[in-house]
């Protein structure tokens, strides 16, 4: 049977004429390229809606708040005031004065060395040519004071220091253990032991 609408053709004049009837099946050529068309169409639509939802996610609020609460505002580090008589402010002033309390000390081991030469002041032997008494500190020499081996002025001299291990504000606790060095404090720790296990052993020697 016929399609509707479609008329067939005849090839030739034959006995029996052969008739060819146009197929209108989706995989030829004409429905099949407008049915990738619109499936084509479909997607693009699909995705333009996508980017455009995620354009107005994105998009700041009007006037450059955002609603996402204080909350958000403090993790991304904005300063919030806060009022100088609260609790809040009392403690983080509490917190930034024992900060800036942990320092280590500084003690001067009463030498000096000369940059230019290698010569290094002592304080407990002093300067006998100038003369210097013994005793005299580095920082308490006159101005003019210069180098006995190469005559370089005092500001040449690099001043010895050594670093306690203990806090500046601890020094004034204590029986004078916050004012040693660590080389210092572990040497009597250790020697604590070393005589307290020779003690031990004595004990077992005695009997």
């Amino acid at each position: 049977m016929y399609q509707s609408g479609l008329a067939p053709r005849s090839i030739g004049t034959l006995c029996h004429p052969v008739t060819i009837r146009p197929c209108c099946h989706p995989c030829s050529s004409t429905p099949r390229v407008a049915f990738l068309r619109a499936r084509g169409q479909k997607v693009i639509g699909q995705a333009s809606s996508t980017e455009s939802e995620a354009k107005t996610e994105r998009a700041p609020a009007v006037g450059g708040l955002t609603e996402e609460g204080p909350e958000k505002e403090r993790e991304r580090g904005e300063v919030i005031q806060v009022d100088p008589d609260s609790e809040v402010a009392k403690k983080q002033e509490q917190a930034d004065r024992l900060r800036s309390a942990e320092r280590f000390m500084v003690r001067s081991t009463g030498k000096a060395l000369c940059i230019s030469c290698g010569y290094e002041y002592e304080k407990q032997k002093g300067d006998p040519e100038y003369p210097i008494t013994p005793g005299t500190e580095f920082e308490e020499l006159p101005r003019d004071w210069q180098c006995p081996v190469c005559g370089a002025a005092k500001n040449t001299f690099q001043s010895q220091a050594v670093k306690v291990a203990g806090f500046a504000e601890n020094q004034q606790y204590g029986f004078g253990g916050n004012s040693l060095t660590s080389g210092q404090k572990s040497l009597l720790i250790f020697g604590s032991l070393l005589l307290f296990f020779g003690l031990f052993l004595a004990g077992y020697l005695l009997q």
